[in-house]
């Protein structure tokens, strides 16, 4: 992976990394749009994220949204 596409974010406050220690953003080579997001909890536990197929600003028909009370 080309090290220029990847962005990782770490916490500045310590106390915060016990629960995240670091989030790694991979940049699309479409400008602005993030191909994946992983959030390392610990070095054996993490969740990624990979997006296929991203659309910039499409049209949400309302009938998509419900209104909750």
């Amino acid at each position: 992976m080309d090290k220029d596409k990847k962005v990782v974010l770490t916490p500045k406050d310590k106390g915060m990394d016990q629960f995240i220690r670091r989030i790694e953003l991979v940049m699309a080579d479409q400008p602005g749009v993030i191909e994946q997001v992983t959030i390392y909890e610990g070095e054996d536990s993490f969740p990624r994220f990979t997006f296929v197929d991203p659309r910039i600003n499409d049209a949400i028909p309302p009938s998509q949204f419900r209104k909750i009370q």
